[in-house]
């Protein structure tokens, strides 16, 4: 998705995007510019989306066909601009199961380390640990980020990872996420 359509108040019924629960006042808005990250595809076109400090924002999703075996990856450019004493840890993308409900797995999530610096994690499983890379990362600098689902034949041990780049685009998938957790259940799709 590289939002090729001018600003909005709310990615909310934009192609093919729909919220989940009630509307609230901190709507997931479209703005311009677009981030830029050197040498990746997405790179400088269409916008951004902005998830404010402010509260709980909209949950917002987009479907895609099921998958059910392999791996699956969602990768995204990302900057913070801020981080307000106010707000010490929130997610702002993830997967959520082809299963009706609402159970967000594979999160990135931010940590507030200080008004400048921020961790980032993930955890496989909406009520269980959150995994958080040892790293510290900048406000005001863009990111390339890659979140993977692998499922794995079994029960209970699929995988949920985060990959994190401050510089550049690896031709090949690194041999170590920067963080992972395989907690809790598998999901189907």
């Amino acid at each position: 998705e590289d939002f090729d359509f001018g600003p909005l108040d709310s990615l909310e019924k934009t192609h093919g995007w729909e919220r989940s629960g009630v509307n609230g006042p901190y709507n997931i808005a479209v703005t311009a510019p677009g981030l830029e990250y050197p040498g990746y595809v997405g790179s400088g076109r269409g916008n951004t989306c902005l998830i404010t400090n402010s509260g709980e924002g909209d949950v917002l999703l987009h479907s895609f066909a099921s998958v059910n075996s392999g791996s699956l990856y969602l990768s995204f450019m990302f900057r913070v601009d801020s981080l307000p004493s106010t707000s010490s840890m929130g997610y702002g993308i993830c997967f959520n199961p082809g299963d009706g409900r609402t159970s967000l797995n594979t999160q990135l999530y931010i940590k507030r380390l200080s008004d400048s610096s921020f961790s980032v994690g993930t955890r496989k499983y909406e009520g269980l640990a959150k995994h958080y890379s040892n790293d510290t990362f900048s406000t005001g600098q863009t990111y390339l980020a890659v979140l993977k689902y692998q499922f794995v034949a079994g029960a209970d041990n699929d995988t949920s990872s985060l990959y994190l780049f401050q510089y550049g685009v690896p031709a090949a998938e690194p041999p170590m996420p920067l963080v992972s957790s395989h907690d809790g259940p598998d999901f189907i799709n």
